[in-house]
Formats: structure tokens, C-alpha cells, sequence
């Protein structure tokens, strides 16, 4: 392919970078966001999921990618996705006549293993947005049953929600009752202790070996993803 030598395009490895833990974090979940619609979502949408925009309220019920990065201006999502398809993780294709994102392999290397991921940044894109101050409000009943306060950041009623609504979605895919997947007590136990690993899940009462394989893979996906929107580092 013909280099002009001086576009972006052309330039990129003359800037690409190692990332800091924050912009890594960053990249991983745009890319998550990516594999979670499996080829099926276009740059603008994916950016406005991720920030969880009030204009698309009803993929909190159908991603657990929904506002994942919802301290990140849509603008700066978007040029993660620009610098990603730029350094080769995501790719665009006709989908429907709409062009959609997909992982390369490159793409589906950075999410499944520890690899570094290398962007063309030329300066630190992500700063959180200022947080608005919210009154508070009376403690009501979460999805799986238990009390807690629904506005209180980084509470396990965030995360508890998260893992609910993804049990649900497995649930209805599979067509089979909800609680055959996961009970409200294991979703419960998994928001409360936050594992990593399958190790860790295992020792949950409720997991046993076929879920531990087939469902809490995803889960744990959906607990990393929501510790990235909290700034949980724990």
C-alpha cells in the first residue's frame, strides 16, 4: 500500500505506546464492548453503550457493557475505537448494509490473554468526567431480593444488577427458568465477594462444576467490567 509518510494513518507507529493502567483498562473494555455484540454494533452506538447515554436506556436490559465507562466522555470512546481500528485490534465491516466493528485476531489476542495493548495516542486521553452531586434515596428492594441503597456509588447493588440482568439474558437465550442458571442467592454471593478467578467462584455455594464451566465465565467478565466503570481495583 502506497504511504504518504505524513497523515496520522501513516504515522501511526511512529506514536503508538505503551499504555498506563487507566488507558489499558480503557481499551480493554472498548474492545469487550466490541466482542459483546459480536460484529452487530457501529463505532457511534458502541460509544454511546459504553457511556451508558440516557438515549439508549433499554441496552442496560440487553448488555452488560452498558455504561461500563460511563465516567468517559463519548468522544474520548470514540477515539479509543479510531485507534484501535488504526493499530489493528478492530476492524469494520458491512453488516446489514450499516458499517459495524469486529475483532481481528489481534483484537480477540488482547482480550483473551494479558497482552499489552499498544495504541496511537499521542497524549492521555481518558479523564473522568466531574461526578454530579445526587440526592439521596430511600433503600428499595435490588433484582435478586436483597436491601440495599440503589444510588450508592460502587455499591454491590450496581454490581448485583449487572450480574441479574446478565443471568436473566442466558436464562431467556436458553429458555429455560432463571434460577436453573443461577439462584438469587449465588448472584448475591458473587456481587458480594467479586471473584477474578474460577478458583475463587468455585468456593461460592451454588457453583458447581458444569456452571463453574459454561456460566461464571461470563460472569467474572461482567464483575471485571464493572470494577472498570467503578475505578474498583480490589
Amino acid at each position: 500500500n502506497w504511504n504518504c509518510g505524513l497523515c496520522d494513518c501513516c504515522n501511526q507507529e511512529d506514536y503508538s505506546r505503551d499504555l498506563d493502567e487507566r488507558e489499558t483498562a480503557t481499551a480493554r473494555a472498548v474492545i469487550t464492548g466490541v466482542a459483546c455484540f459480536d460484529g452487530r454494533i457501529g463505532a457511534n452506538l458502541l460509544a454511546k453503550v459504553l457511556t451508558g447515554h440516557e438515549s439508549i436506556e433499554g441496552f442496560r436490559r440487553r448488555s452488560p457493557a452498558y455504561g461500563v465507562l460511563r465516567r468517559e466522555k463519548m468522544s474520548v470512546i470514540q477515539e479509543y475505537v479510531s485507534a484501535a481500528e488504526r493499530a489493528g485490534y478492530l476492524e469494520r465491516h458491512d453488516c446489514a448494509g450499516y458499517p459495524c466493528l469486529a475483532l481481528t485476531d489481534k483484537g480477540r489476542e488482547a482480550l483473551y490473554t494479558s497482552t499489552a495493548i499498544r495504541l496511537p495516542l499521542k497524549e492521555k486521553q481518558v479523564k473522568e468526567k466531574p461526578a454530579k452531586e445526587k440526592k439521596p434515596a430511600a433503600a428499595k428492594k435490588s433484582p435478586a431480593g436483597k436491601a440495599v441503597d440503589p444510588k450508592q456509588p460502587g455499591s454491590s447493588y450496581d454490581l448485583l444488577t449487572v450480574l441479574t440482568v446478565l443471568r436473566n439474558k442466558i436464562a431467556d437465550a436458553e429458555n429455560v427458568p432463571r434460577f436453573h442458571i443461577l439462584q438469587n442467592s449465588t448472584l448475591e454471593a458473587l456481587a458480594d465477594r467479586m471473584p477474578t478467578t474460577l478458583e475463587e467462584a468455585a468456593g461460592i455455594s451454588g457453583i458447581g462444576p458444569a456452571k463453574l464451566r459454561q456460566i461464571v465465565p461470563a460472569m467474572l467478565e461482567a464483575i471485571r467490567l464493572w470494577k472498570l466503570s467503578t475505578g474498583d481495583k480490589n
